[in-house]
């Protein structure tokens, strides 16, 4: 999902934690540019569980964070 779909999400609902997802799902993006493992991430991002991170991170960006990282990184 983009941000403005959360965005819209939370307007049409009133519900905080479509808000709260995008914004763990962003700084989840930002540390898979360091060298801590999915599951320290994961945790660090606020997931309470590692297998719902990669759940929601494969919904926002349409790949899962272990490959996501990679691309990243032969990008570089």
């Amino acid at each position: 999902m983009t941000r403005k779909e959360y965005w819209e999400l939370f307007k049409e609902t009133g519900k905080i934690e479509y808000y709260l997802e995008y914004k763990k799902l962003s700084f989840a993006e930002k540390l898979l540019s360091s060298d801590m493992s999915i599951n320290e991430i994961s945790y660090k991002a606020g997931f309470s569980d590692c297998s719902h991170f990669i759940s929601a991170f494969k919904k926002q960006f349409g790949t899962t964070p272990h490959k996501y990282r990679k691309i990243r990184k032969n990008a570089e």
